[in-house]
């Protein structure tokens, strides 16, 4: 997971010109392991949990994901897929 978070980061770096400053997660423990929680100390990043089970907390993430679900099953149905 943190080899993911930080090709993100250089993604988000390279193409948008932009830094990551905060970082919101749930409890998930590879969230929580000393190297990435280092990182982020390093880098600057403040890190935020959510409370477990509270999707709200993370509204704009939920919003994207809804979106994208949908825009796939609208694709699936038109497909033509069992």
């Amino acid at each position: 997971m943190f080899q993911c978070f930080l090709d993100y980061k250089a993604d988000v770096e390279t193409k948008h010109n932009r830094s990551i400053r905060r970082f919101i997660s749930d409890n998930g423990g590879e969230y929580l392991d000393g190297e990435f929680t280092n990182y982020c100390r390093e880098q600057g990043i403040q890190r935020e949990t959510t409370i477990a089970y509270t999707p709200e907390q993370n509204g704009m993430a939920e919003v994207r994901f809804r979106v994208l679900f949908n825009k796939d099953r609208t694709i699936l149905i038109f497909s033509g897929s069992p």
